[in-house]
C-alpha cells in the first residue's frame, strides 16, 4: 500500500502538468467565444442572488452535506462497494460502505472535486435539442457556482478524508481534478462533451509527444 501511494505521486503531478497543459487554451477561447457563455453567466449570477435569500442560505448548509455524502457514495459504487448507510444533516453526514481498497483516493476525495450534478447536465446535454441548449448551459454555470461555493467551503486540514490520503497527495490530486473538471466545462458549454473530452484528449496526447521529444533530444 506504501509503494503504491509512493507511486502516485508522480502519477498525479503528471496529470497536473497536463491539466495545465490543456486548461489554457480553454480559458483563452472564453474571450473569443463569449457569447457562447452569456446563458452559464446567468445561471452563475442566478445562483449568487438565490445566495442572497433568507430561505436559501439556511439550507444551502445541508445541500453541501448532502452533495459531500453522495460523491461519497457515487464514486463508492463505481468501486463496486457496498453501501450501507448515508446521512446528512445541516452541518454533518456520513456514509457507511465496506468493500475492498481499490479506489479510496478518488472515493475520498470526490467530495472536494467532482461536480457530479454537472456532469449529469452535461450528459443530458448531448440529448438536448439545439434550441433547448441554452437551459442546460444556464443550469450548468448554477450548478457549476454551488460546487464552487461547496468546494472552497469544505476543503481543508479539518478534513480526515483530505490528511488520511496524505495531506500533499491529496491536495495535488484535487487541484489536479478541478483543473481537469473546470475544462470539461468549459469546452461542453462551446463544443458539448464528447468535443470536451476529445480536444482534452488531443492536448493531452501533443504535450506527451511533445515531452517525450524533448526526452529523446536529450539522449
Amino acid at each position: 500500500m506504501k509503494a503504491l501511494r509512493i507511486a502516485s505521486y508522480p502519477l498525479i503531478a503528471c496529470w497536473l502538468i497536463l491539466g495545465l497543459f490543456a486548461a489554457a487554451p480553454a480559458v483563452a477561447g472564453i474571450g473569443a467565444h463569449w457569447r457562447d457563455y452569456l446563458w452559464f453567466a446567468g445561471g452563475i449570477a442566478a445562483y449568487a442572488g438565490l445566495r442572497q435569500l433568507s430561505i436559501f442560505s439556511k439550507n444551502e448548509g445541508w445541500m453541501q452535506v448532502f452533495s459531500h455524502e453522495l460523491a461519497h457514495t457515487t464514486v463508492s459504487l463505481m468501486f463496486m462497494r457496498r453501501i450501507h448507510s448515508f446521512a446528512a444533516g445541516a452541518r454533518e453526514g456520513r456514509v457507511s460502505y465496506s468493500g475492498s481498497d481499490a479506489g479510496d483516493l478518488f472515493i475520498s476525495l470526490a467530495p472536494y472535486c467532482l461536480p457530479l450534478a454537472t456532469y449529469i447536465l452535461l450528459l443530458l446535454r448531448l440529448l438536448g435539442a439545439q434550441e433547448h441548449l441554452y437551459i442546460f448551459d444556464m443550469l450548468t454555470g448554477f450548478t457549476a457556482a454551488f460546487y464552487t461555493v461547496c468546494f472552497r467551503a469544505q476543503t481543508g486540514t479539518h478534513q480526515s478524508d483530505i490528511t488520511d490520503q496524505g495531506t500533499l497527495r491529496a491536495y495535488m490530486f484535487i487541484i489536479a481534478a478541478r483543473i481537469f473538471n473546470a475544462t470539461v466545462i468549459i469546452l461542453s458549454v462551446r463544443t458539448g462533451l464528447k468535443g470536451a473530452l476529445a480536444s482534452i484528449g488531443a492536448d493531452y496526447l501533443a504535450a506527451l509527444r511533445c515531452a517525450a521529444a524533448h526526452i529523446s533530444a536529450l539522449f
